[in-house]
């Protein structure tokens, strides 16, 4: 009988630290975007521990590559996957990862004024940002935020970080297209 309990009891135990330590995908999230004059969708990984939590975390953004969504890096990469065993292995500090969904072909640049996609670059860079600033707890601070991005992903993420050092630490281009 005490072992069944122990059991139950340790089984409890799992169940608690296990539901407390998990990370959180939300795949069709809207940030409201004047540059863009609609909603734009994104997709949002949320570390282990942020839901009990009032921690505050990095930012890293991920933009896909050409013909892509903001689904990429959540399907075809595995992040969530990923990084919750590199977080639990201590390889990588707990982080917010916003991964945008760039227009398809925008290549992340303003092109409104030219018959273009819209004007994805502001769209990200700056009302994105701010949006995800205000409504998580991110550290807002540019040391704590960063920028990769996927072939079309990887040109828009060294371009939107040349254009704004302040806005971010870091930023890295994966078979860049550029």
């Amino acid at each position: 009988m005490i072992r069944r309990a122990i059991a139950a009891a340790a089984l409890l135990l799992v169940w608690v630290a296990s539901a407390q330590a998990q990370s959180q995908v939300r795949e069709f999230e809207h940030a409201p975007s004047p540059a863009l004059g609609h909603d734009p969708v994104y997709s949002l990984y949320l570390p282990p521990g942020y839901a009990t939590g009032d921690q505050r975390y990095p930012t890293l953004y991920l933009l896909h590559g050409k013909d892509g969504n903001h689904l990429e890096w959540l399907h075809d990469g595995h992040l969530q996957a990923t990084l919750d065993g590199l977080i639990a292995a201590g390889t990588v500090a707990p982080m917010i990862v916003v991964m945008p969904d760039g227009g398809g072909d925008s290549w992340y640049v303003d092109s409104k004024a030219m018959g273009g996609d819209g004007d994805y670059e502001t769209a990200i860079a700056v009302d994105l940002v701010a949006w995800v600033d205000h409504t998580y707890r991110t550290r807002p601070e540019r040391h704590f935020r960063a920028i990769g991005g996927l072939s079309m992903g990887g040109f828009g993420a060294l371009r939107l970080a040349f254009v704004a050092p302040f806005r971010y630490q870091a930023a890295a281009s994966f078979s860049g297209a550029l």
